[in-house]
């Protein structure tokens, strides 16, 4: 295996130690030193550190007994941690092929004595340790390591802690923060929502009102004298004579569907004409969570249409008159001078010439006010 590869399959990488780096204070460090000290006094060794690991650099949060900020991960003892290591011990690093050639050891550190626990994180990366040094060559007693391991776990706890404490701070910030968006968008929303000129109300499964915007409040109350309230049914607000219909149209958005209809509802002292839409509303499956109920007042523009369709009708009786009232006379006139021609009395030739021209003139300029009529 390649040395980096060796590395980055044991050790947590630069995200992973800067997750404990960041999160310590001085409190937490004040805390951490006392454990630290505990422990080297305990185990009589005149150095004792805290470290983090990445799969490249070792650096020391805590250290007694040496002014050393950290090394690099390769000339370190710790580089020999194993995520299921609870202890490693070196009485001897001359005697060891991992250590007798480090710089610590042969030079003028004149390290001999090594131990070491792996702090673990749960991805199962190693990313620090508890390690204590010494120039004499020395074993653990049994109480010794005991005492090493069991207060390691509880320096690992504070970081955890401290770890968690600090990503739950970063992630209810971040919380916050879109919730702050969300609000925002949501104004925005109600805003646009409340500026409708139709009413839009959003219904559950079963017909009960989730949702209205001011439009729905205004048109319920002038329609039908009710006030519109959350978590009542629908048909509350829906006259009687069109529940029936409103029930089907809402069982097909239920399904899946768009429903658009024009309707007409009879209230107490007036009829008026609705746009109805029901929309389903789906999640992310696909499944339909709601339906969105709008109605849109279209009275006005009902009765314009059907005046233009009496005016097209008027239009039409009089395109009617124009083509048998008018054409009629005309036709008489021609019918006449034919007669008058086959009679085969003297006539004016030239003057019943004229005449059927200006007849037959006429009759096509009647035609053009026809067609023009029937066409608008």
């Amino acid at each position: 295996m390649r040395r980096d590869n060796y590395f980055k399959k044991r050790f947590g990488g630069e995200t992973d130690y800067r997750d404990y780096l960041n999160c310590i204070d001085k409190i937490t460090k004040s805390e951490l030193n006392g454990l630290l000290c505990v422990i080297g006094k305990i185990c009589d060794t005149p150095v004792s550190l805290i470290t983090l690991l990445s799969d490249r650099k070792q650096w020391f949060l805590c250290a007694n007994g040496t002014d050393m900020s950290g090394n690099d991960a390769d000339a370190s003892f710790c580089q020999y941690l194993k995520p299921e290591d609870e202890l490693l011990e070196v009485q001897d690093a001359t005697l060891d092929g991992r250590f007798n050639n480090l710089d610590v050891v042969t030079g003028e550190f004149h390290i001999r004595f090594y131990a070491g626990i792996p702090l673990v994180n749960n991805r199962g990366k190693v990313i620090g340790s508890v390690c204590l040094f010494d120039t004499r060559i020395k074993t653990l007693s049994d109480y010794q390591k005991t005492t090493f391991v069991t207060l390691s776990k509880q320096i690992f706890k504070i970081l955890e802690y401290k770890r968690v404490e600090e990503y739950n701070k970063v992630v209810t910030a971040e919380l916050q923060l879109q919730k702050e968006k969300t609000e925002s968008v949501l104004q925005k929303l109600r805003a646009y929502f409340d500026s409708s000129p139709s009413m839009h109300i959003l219904l559950d499964l079963e017909m009960n009102v989730l949702d209205f915007n001011k439009e729905s409040v205004a048109i319920i109350q002038k329609y039908l004298g009710k006030q519109i309230l959350y978590e009542k049914n629908i048909i509350n607000y829906i006259t009687p004579g069109y529940v029936r219909h409103f029930k089907k149209l809402f069982d097909a958005a239920l399904r899946g569907k768009r429903i658009v209809r024009e309707v007409l509802i009879d209230y107490v002292d007036i009829a008026t004409w609705w746009r109805i839409t029901l929309r389903p509303v789906l999640n992310d499956d696909k499944r339909v969570v709601a339906v969105s109920y709008s109605a849109m007042n279209i009275h006005e523009t009902k009765q314009h249409v059907e005046e233009i369709s009496r005016q097209n009708n008027k239009l039409q009786e009089i395109a009617i008159i124009q083509s048998h009232g008018y054409r009629k006379p005309v036709a008489s006139i021609l019918g006449l001078i034919d007669i008058i021609r086959r009679d085969g009395n003297s006539v004016d030739e030239e003057i019943l010439g004229m005449l059927e021209k200006a007849a037959i003139d006429l009759d096509e300029q009647i035609r053009k006010v026809v067609k023009f009529t029937e066409h608008n």
